[in-house]
């Protein structure tokens, strides 16, 4: 008796696509325009907040997206 055939070399399916929800602080920079230093001056002086999670800093791409349209009207 044979039973099922059996699936040789198949390739796994991508993984899904998601939008990124929270940068860390170098991609945060980036995302900017500016340098880690001037990135945690904003942070310490609050101009924008952030998400610690053990050690690690992270800046929720919305809080990014409001401190940019805080900008643009100044």
């Amino acid at each position: 008796e044979a039973g099922p055939p059996r699936e040789v070399n198949r390739v796994p399916p991508p993984p899904p696509t998601f939008e990124k929800r929270t940068y860390g602080v170098k991609e945060a920079g980036i995302a900017l325009g500016i340098g880690r230093t001037f990135l945690y001056a904003l942070i310490k002086d609050g101009t924008l907040p952030v998400v610690k999670l053990k050690r690690r800093t992270l800046i929720p791409v919305q809080w990014l997206q409001a401190l940019l349209e805080r900008l643009q009207r100044h």
